[in-house]
C-alpha cells in the first residue's frame, strides 16, 4: 500500500464540489474519484492505474481483476461503493457513480480502461475525462440498449478502441 502520509494527502485531495468539472491535469480514474491532482500535485509517479492506490496493481487482464482492485483502491481512500445498475439513481448529493469500461485487446501487458462520472449536479447524465482534456458529456460515445425495460450499459467508444462494459458504482465517502 502507498505510505500513510501519501494516501492521507489523496483523502484531503478528494473534491465534492462542481468545479472540480474543469481540472484538466487528471485522467479518467482521479476524475471519477474526484481526486484533485492539480491542486495538491499528487502524480503518483505519473500511475493512475487501478490498483495503485492500494498496492494491488499487477498486469489487469479480466473484469474480476479490475473490479477487486477498484474495491480494494476505494476502501484504502475510506469510499463506500456499492454496485449498482448503470440506471440507477442517486440520492443525495454527496454520492456519485462511476461505470468501469475495459479494452479487450491488451496494450503493453494490461488491458486499459475507462471510467465516466455521474452526479446529482450534472442532472444525472454521464461525464468522462480524458488525460489533458476538459470534461464533456459522453451521450454519443456511449452505447446501451433496452432490455426487459431497463437500458443496459453495453460499451464506450473512444480514439483507442471500443471498451467492454464492466460495471456502474454508486460511491460516497465515508
Amino acid at each position: 500500500m502507498l505510505d500513510y502520509e501519501l494516501l492521507n494527502k489523496i483523502k484531503k485531495a478528494i473534491r465534492c464540489d462542481d468545479e472540480y468539472k474543469s481540472v484538466v491535469y487528471s485522467n479518467c480514474y482521479m476524475y471519477a474519484l474526484k481526486i484533485d491532482i492539480e491542486s495538491t500535485k499528487l502524480f503518483l509517479d505519473g500511475n493512475f492505474r487501478l490498483g495503485v492506490l492500494s498496492d494491488t496493481y499487477k498486469a489487469i487482464r479480466s473484469k474480476d481483476e479490475m473490479e477487486y482492485s477498484l474495491y480494494r483502491d476505494l476502501d484504502a481512500l475510506d469510499i463506500d461503493i456499492q454496485k449498482v445498475e448503470f440506471t440507477s439513481l442517486l440520492n443525495d448529493n454527496d454520492e456519485w457513480k462511476i461505470s468501469l469500461f475495459r479494452n479487450p485487446v491488451i496494450m503493453q501487458g494490461y488491458n486499459d480502461f475507462h471510467f465516466i462520472r455521474q452526479t446529482i449536479s450534472d442532472g444525472n447524465k454521464w461525464r468522462a475525462k480524458h488525460f489533458f482534456k476538459p470534461c464533456k458529456y459522453v451521450d454519443k460515445e456511449l452505447r446501451t440498449k433496452k432490455e426487459d425495460g431497463k437500458v443496459k450499459a453495453l460499451s464506450f467508444v473512444s480514439n483507442l478502441g471500443i471498451y467492454d462494459y464492466v460495471g456502474t458504482y454508486k460511491l460516497k465517502l465515508k
